[in-house]
């Protein structure tokens, strides 16, 4: 299971789940587990469209409805999502998505 050390990085997550629409994280987020190499793929990808459309909503002016930065709350999501893809044997997946980034 994703361990969240703070209950913001969950609802930060799903709040961009959300606006980016994508059902198979959601799936993911809400199990809090992947069950494939395909889906340990999918959270890696959207941890980074994740990162995209924070950037583009912070240039927009978009005031988010938690306290602290996207940059901070996405450090404390990678930490989440990374160590839990490679606890469950997952960390080539992870990596493999940073290294196209």
């Amino acid at each position: 299971m994703i361990i969240y050390k703070f209950n913001t990085e969950r609802e930060y997550a799903m709040y961009y789940v959300n606006k980016l629409n994508d059902s198979r994280v959601l799936k993911i987020l809400k199990s809090g587990e992947v069950h494939s190499k395909e889906d340990a793929l999918c959270l890696s990808e959207f941890f980074w469209n994740m990162v995209g459309a924070s950037i583009q909503d912070k240039k927009a002016g978009l005031q988010f409805p938690w306290e602290g930065s996207a940059e901070f709350w996405e450090e404390k999501l990678m930490n989440s999502f990374s160590f839990y893809l490679e606890r469950e044997g997952y960390e080539k997946e992870w990596d493999e998505v940073v290294n196209r980034v």
